[in-house]
């Protein structure tokens, strides 16, 4: 726990200034239907201390970012519909 801890710390360091970004942009993906194969290691290093402590396979760990990117791809289509909704 020691050696995750010192992880963690290291990666606070890091990102506390970090700017803020999309969902899409953080996984390097300008365009939500890209491959996400193509992750900046840097913009993930909380996530693969988190993945590594889960024990998940680099293969589970892209299927995570496809649910997650197409999760908020529904949410956002759905927040569109409402807002439709709402105008009429």
């Amino acid at each position: 726990m020691v050696v995750f801890t010192k992880q963690l710390q290291q990666i606070f360091e890091k990102l506390k200034d970090y700017e803020i970004k999309s969902i899409f942009e953080e996984l390097g993906l300008p365009k939500p239907n890209r491959d996400l194969s193509n992750i900046n290691p840097d913009d993930v290093s909380l996530d693969k201390v988190i993945f590594e402590v889960l024990g998940l396979t680099e293969e589970e760990q892209l299927e995570v970012y496809k649910v997650v990117v197409e999760l908020v791809k529904q949410r956002l289509a759905k927040a569109k519909t409402v807002s439709n909704k709402k105008k009429r």
